[in-house]
């Protein structure tokens, strides 16, 4: 992933991946506080002398000692001052969610605007390279489910029938790891993947009609 002269590019790769990855716990995160209920819960049983106070403040004595027993309703406060320190910890909790929900978007618009500003491609090229991707990827998955029936059904015959394997042309294990590479979107060159690169340039190494005979033994 971090070959030489990418490893700028491969940290940015994995920074991207990190912040996908954190959409959904993080919007998680957000219905949570704006429910309120774990951060009352976990509020309500905080010992920091200054915060109990902040919530006791102009109540009676018992809230101090019984706080922790608030959100479960076992508290021997007066049942007004209990609604009262969950109404004010729901209102806290509601508040870092709305919070954290303007943080991402903040930080997400930031990041698109920045993509978009610093991009080699032009936003109509970028559509039509998310659009050849998606594409490449179906035709992938179509070609490669197809060769996979064919590999091994040719490679059942041979067993059953007792008989050498007929040839069968797949790509080595070069032009593979070839494919798979980190791509780099090049001006010089509109290449919209890997794929699409290797095929143009090809393989000083790789033979397109190289017969794979022990494929299933990973014998090159």
């Amino acid at each position: 992933m971090c070959p030489n002269g990418y490893r700028c590019f491969g940290l940015h790769v994995f920074l991207q991946l990190l912040l996908n990855s954190l959409i959904v716990p993080a919007m998680w995160i957000s219905i949570a506080l704006l429910h309120g209920t774990f951060y009352t819960c976990a509020m309500s049983a905080w010992q920091n002398e200054e915060f109990v106070q902040h919530l006791c403040r102009n109540k009676s004595e018992q809230c101090q000692t019984q706080l922790y027993k608030v959100t479960c309703g076992k508290a021997t406060m007066p049942a007004y001052e209990s609604q009262e320190v969950v109404l004010v910890l729901q209102a806290q909790s509601q508040v870092l969610g709305w919070c954290l929900i303007a943080v991402l978007a903040s930080i997400s618009l930031l990041c698109t605007c920045w993509s978009s500003c610093y991009s080699k491609v032009s936003s109509i090229q970028m559509s039509f390279w998310k659009i050849y991707t998606e594409k490449e990827k179906d035709k992938f998955d179509q070609l490669a489910q197809e060769y996979a029936n064919k590999l091994a059904e040719r490679n059942l015959r041979s067993f059953f029938e007792n008989k050498e394997p007929t040839a069968f042309e797949l790509p080595n294990n070069k032009a593979w790891e070839k494919i798979s590479a980190l791509y780099t979107f090049n001006a010089d060159h509109q290449y919209y993947s890997t794929l699409h690169k290797f095929v143009e340039h090809g393989d000083e190494n790789f033979s397109g009609k190289e017969v794979m005979m022990d494929f299933v033994d990973a014998q090159v």
